[in-house]
């Protein structure tokens, strides 16, 4: 469990055009000009997973985008509970059976959308 978490946006999709390619806060070209770690992973033979705690709306479009390279992507959304905990859940019983030698997973959290403080 992590008590300090800080990110430099406030929301899913903004956090998604830095997440997991090489842009930062610094670089001036758009963040899809850049490589993402999900094409590099593929490129070098490994299985893609991702697993998705949020629901994918009009405020999710960057993470629709980003999560559509993966090669195997799930939605664990009402039947599995309200908890990020249960993609373990689901993981255990659908993922895990189909990894092979190099694989690279992706578990996105429903996380909190509340204060930290609480």
């Amino acid at each position: 469990m992590f008590s300090d978490t800080i990110s430099k946006e406030a929301r899913t999709s903004e956090v998604f055009e830095s997440l997991l390619n090489y842009s930062n806060a610094e670089t001036n070209k758009p963040w899809y000009h850049y490589h993402n770690m999900i094409d590099i992973f593929k490129r070098s033979h490994y299985e893609t997973f991702w697993l998705e705690k949020q629901i994918v709306d009009e405020w999710g479009i960057t993470q629709n985008l980003v999560s559509n390279r993966s090669k195997n992507r799930y939605y664990i959304l009402g039947n599995y509970g309200a908890y990020d905990e249960e993609l373990v859940k689901f993981y255990s019983k659908n993922v895990q059976p189909q990894l092979k030698s190099k694989n690279f997973i992706v578990f996105h959290l429903l996380g909190s959308h509340s204060w930290y403080a609480d």
